[in-house]
């Protein structure tokens, strides 16, 4: 058995669309850098829930699953060397549809995450209106042999997108996306 349990989480989930809100700034140890590592080799997820619904993100096939990653890696063929990048800001799309029977009130159809890896600036100014997996701004996990730790600043960005998905549907799970055909 793991070491599974419920917390509350810190985002403001309210009906409103945030671009860019900052929740803290942590100081990983090098240890903790190397155990996050250890975490990714082991393909580490994590659920987050909103009205009851389990989020679900969609990888670069668009193939849906449950859960959201913290981190990711890159391998180097070249020099067969692993990058590991700490996904710190994560990109919420919240699914809902107007409800008819009670007038002017909505409901919940969807829960999606995008998990994004970024450096962001001390002065906030890479916490702007649409944060984004750029290969400048990665937030590389490295140990640091001199200051002994990594800083990371986790944010989160919130955008609701009304849906006709029905009230009954909101339990499947979101299907895959359209393959593009590249000629």
């Amino acid at each position: 058995m793991g070491k599974n349990h419920v917390q509350v989480s810190p985002f403001d989930l309210t009906m409103n669309n945030a671009s860019c809100k900052k929740v803290c700034d942590v100081n990983l140890s090098n240890s903790e850098v190397v155990n996050l590592k250890r975490l990714i080799r082991h393909q580490y997820t994590i659920d987050l829930s909103l009205d009851g619904l389990p989020v679900h993100m969609s990888d670069t096939n668009g193939n849906s699953f449950r859960g959201v990653t913290l981190l990711s890696k890159l391998h180097n063929e070249a020099t067969n060397d692993l990058q590991f990048f700490y996904h710190n800001h994560f990109r919420f799309t919240i699914l809902y549809n107007r409800d008819e029977i009670y007038d002017g009130s909505q409901r919940i159809v969807g829960f999606q995450v995008k998990p994004i890896s970024i450096k962001h600036a001390d002065n906030s100014s890479t916490c702007g209106d649409k944060v984004v997996n750029h290969k400048d701004t990665l937030l590389e996990l490295k140990e640091d042999s001199n200051a002994g730790h990594l800083k990371v600043t986790h944010s989160y960005s919130v955008y609701w997108e009304q849906s006709d998905k029905e009230w009954a549907d909101r339990w499947n799970a979101p299907p895959p996306l359209p393959r593009r055909i590249h000629c």
